[in-house]
């Protein structure tokens, strides 16, 4: 049987080369995203040795081996200027896999190697990438329509699965009892709410990009659209996917909007956010999410974080420059657990893993790794806004700048309470975004370069040509 699965899987991959050659690279990436959220480990997976084989991750090989292998032949490689967002990935790459490796990496099963592998390795390859890749126009516009369709496509899963029509729900293991966390509500094939929405948050966003090139119709449709995913999100059932996807719809409204329209836009948010808190924080508090948790049991979750928090700290105080190790927090964890504080029950958190994504790596890779996470994002950013300020840049281009402050939005917002690093495919969205804006940016300085270069040709040939007809006059 693996020997077939071998020769399928080398068959595939010759097709798939011949295949890729006549797409883009940028595409290639957007297309392992996809195909890794719908079509990844709970969908198809072969164990070849301990390393499991998925759809994304032979994809990400196939684009690797197309881009470097035959890209520079047909031009759709370019060799990127070292900056220091790249210095600062190659930085947490060294961290995360020295820390993986001086520590016990073996540790059940292998986890703290899977995730070196799979939730770090993967994106900082896809980052890898789109930093060598040539980024049209016509990319930018596919990206944004197929992040529209893949967010309707989660929308329509999300109402399905909730409603419970399982006919209805593509794949088939969203619905599946064996898989029983986070079960009724919209965790879509993450199998995880907080990846759900996050994605269709960004979709949303790429749907909003195409607004001002649509006529009354288009506009029409985009609303609707936009309707249909803002359900989805609502059906995670998850505060913190909320809260994100408003700072991201107000990231790809307020700023481009005129300033005149900027004020009435700030009061009708305060206005709806100070309805919030003082007629829905009860009950937005308390309610009924997961199908087999209560109500009761869901409102206690919040009480849960701070002493998440409080046993975090006493592991950064033994540990504060390089952390327990990667991947190590539930080997290390226990004996701080039975060591109560202000009355707080740590004893009761024992069973869980870390709720906050900047406490991980802190725990994990000390204040070294958290502060090397946070430049990589604050580069990511800083790209981002640099690229929407750019004025000889085409709007398609200016609003990936856009684009990866809302995946940024929501990758930060959420990891306040819960560990984004280990959820589907967050550090593969994170990373194809941080790469599209950085390589835009830099394709945006280097046709400044060529237009000054140009322009200062045309400055020396005219002083060289009047200064010839005077003296022939």
């Amino acid at each position: 049987m693996e020997v077939v699965l071998v020769s399928l899987a080398v068959a595939t991959a010759i097709w798939g080369l011949f295949l890729l050659r006549h797409t883009s690279i940028v595409l290639q990436c957007f297309v392992v995203i996809v195909a890794g959220s719908v079509f990844g480990h709970s969908f198809f997976n072969v164990s070849l040795g301990p390393i499991p084989i998925t759809s994304d991750r032979i994809l990400l090989l196939m684009v690797l081996v197309q881009l470097f292998l035959f890209g520079w032949v047909h031009g759709q490689t370019i060799r990127p200027r070292l900056c220091r967002v790249d210095i600062l990935v190659f930085i947490l790459f060294v961290l995360l896999t020295t820390s993986t490796f001086i520590n016990d990496f073996k540790y059940k099963d292998n986890l703290p190697l899977g995730r070196l592998l799979f939730f770090n390795w993967m994106p900082m390859a896809l980052y890898l990438a789109m930093r060598h890749c040539k980024i049209s126009t016509g990319d930018l516009k596919l990206i944004y329509a197929g992040l529209a369709l893949f967010g309707v496509y989660l929308a329509l899963t999300a109402i399905a699965e909730v409603r419970e029509y399982t006919s209805l729900v593509f794949p088939r293991y969203i619905m599946s009892p064996d898989e029983p966390e986070f079960l009724g509500r919209a965790r879509g094939p993450f199998l995880n709410p907080i990846s759900c929405g996050i994605f269709q948050s960004v979709a949303l966003a790429g749907l909003l990009m195409l607004w001002p090139y649509s006529k009354r119709f288009g506009k029409c449709i985009i609303l609707g659209v936009a309707c249909l995913l803002a359900v989805g999100v609502l059906l995670t059932l998850t505060r913190s996917v909320w809260l994100s996807a408003a700072v991201g719809i107000g990231v790809v409204v307020w700023i481009p909007l005129e300033t005149k329209y900027k004020a009435v836009l700030a009061v009708v948010v305060l206005g709806i956010g100070t309805f919030s808190v003082f007629f829905l924080k009860e009950s937005m508090e308390s309610f009924k999410r997961d199908k087999h948790v209560t109500a009761y049991e869901m409102s206690q979750s919040a009480k849960l974080r701070p002493m998440l928090g409080v046993v975090a700290y006493r592991m950064f105080q033994d540990r504060p420059l390089f952390g327990a190790g990667f991947g190590q927090y539930t080997k290390y964890k226990t004996p701080y657990h039975f060591q109560d504080e202000g009355g707080m029950p740590l004893r009761s958190v024992l069973p869980y893993m870390q709720h906050n994504v900047y406490l991980s790596y802190l725990t994990e890779t000390g204040l070294i790794g958290l502060v090397t996470l946070l430049s990589v994002l604050a580069g990511f950013s800083l790209h981002g806004w640099k690229l929407w300020r750019a004025a000889n840049q085409s709007l398609w281009a200016r609003q990936a700048g856009l684009l990866v402050w809302v995946v940024i939005a929501n990758y930060t917002i959420n990891g306040m309470l819960h560990d984004t690093s280990i959820a589907p495919m967050l550090n593969m969205l994170l990373f194809f975004s941080g790469g599209l804006a950085v390589q835009l940016s830099q394709q945006t300085e280097r046709a400044t370069e060529e237009l000054l270069h140009k322009n200062a040709d045309l400055s020396v040939a005219k002083e060289g040509v009047v200064p010839a007809i005077r003296a022939v006059a």
